[in-house]
């Protein structure tokens, strides 16, 4: 019925969990107002109402109503999407060399509309390469193929390399757009140098009844040095027993011509 004394000040917005505008009459007999409600941003509830104070509220006989009358429960999902709070990027192998791939998996705090997220919203480091983008469930974790430079380097081995996600261009089901840019705590190693050696010898010229102390000296520490790696075959001398130094960079040995 055509109502006074309806305002603002009548309405319960306790479990809203927004705002409202202005109230608007609609026609001249008051019996409909309306008003535009905006959500709480950030806000993620399936449970929300809102309310009138009818004590406030009176008919044309000056009645006044009774109690709170609430409105039909409604959702609000405004929470944008973001990556989880905890191990949200992981790398199955986070020391790699030239070539080498391994497995990035991303984990976001809720599902995220497919078409949303490609691997133009990832920036990698090192001059690595990302490819194989996927999802591994619903949506919530996806994950993407990481690979090292084919080619060596020049320089030194990179390290602390991170994974960005640009989730300004990331949306989650209801639509919400996530904000700025996540970086990985969890960094990656690329070698992209390659081994060399350098073999001295102690006396470049022997003669009957000597021998000298051969060294082999890397450039970086290395694995799987051992006498079958070592070419005699224009060397007119044997060699004794290989002996490693304590950083795995420098081996010697005894030649005997």
């Amino acid at each position: 019925e055509t109502v006074s004394g309806f305002s603002s000040e009548d309405i319960v917005l306790t479990d809203a969990n927004g705002t409202l505008g202005p109230l608007t009459a609609v026609g001249t007999d008051r019996k409909i107002w309306t008003a535009t409600f905006t959500p709480t941003a950030t806000t993620e509830d399936a449970s929300n109402s809102i309310g009138v104070n009818m004590t406030g509220v009176r008919n044309a006989a000056e009645r006044a109503g009774v109690g709170i009358t609430s409105s039909a429960n409604y959702s609000i999902d405004t929470k944008p999407p973001t990556l989880a709070a905890t191990h949200p990027i992981t790398l199955r192998d986070d020391k790699l060399h030239l070539g080498e791939s391994t497995t990035v998996t991303i984990h976001f705090s809720e599902d995220i509309a497919p078409d949303s997220f490609s691997i133009a919203d990832l920036t990698v480091e090192g001059g690595a390469s990302l490819s194989n983008l996927r999802r591994t469930d619903g949506g919530t974790t996806w994950e993407v193929t990481l690979k090292a430079p084919e080619s060596p380097s020049a320089s030194s081995s990179t390290t602390g390399n991170k994974i960005s996600v640009n989730l300004a261009g990331i949306t989650d089901l209801a639509g919400n757009a996530g904000v700025g840019t996540a970086d990985s705590t969890v960094r990656y190693d690329i070698d992209t140098v390659l081994p060399s050696v350098t073999i001295t010898l102690a006396d470049s010229s022997l003669t009957v009844g000597e021998t000298t102390t051969v060294s082999f000296s890397f450039n970086e520490a290395v694995n799987g040095f051992d006498a079958s790696k070592i070419d005699l075959s224009n060397a007119n001398g044997t060699l004794g027993p290989l002996i490693a130094s304590a950083d795995g960079k420098t081996w010697t040995a005894t030649f005997t011509p």
